[in-house]
């Protein structure tokens, strides 16, 4: 999750689906809209989880 800073007052978010499978780990789904952005996580029910015991080390960092 982040967002798309276009540097004229405007950002947009950026959520990316990944799946791993046997094959490895790729891209399943990008997710650019605010509305389907906020969608996803406006519910209690809906939660994030980071099952992997090295998450904080999946961080992307603004250079």
């Amino acid at each position: 999750m982040g967002r798309v800073d276009f540097g004229v007052g405007k950002v947009a978010p950026l959520i990316v689906a990944l799946l791993d499978n046997r094959d490895g780990i790729y891209v399943d789904a990008l997710i650019a809209s605010a509305t389907y952005a906020r969608n996803m996580f406006s519910s209690t029910l809906a939660n994030f989880d980071a099952n992997n015991p090295y998450y904080h080390e999946l961080n992307v960092r603004k250079i």
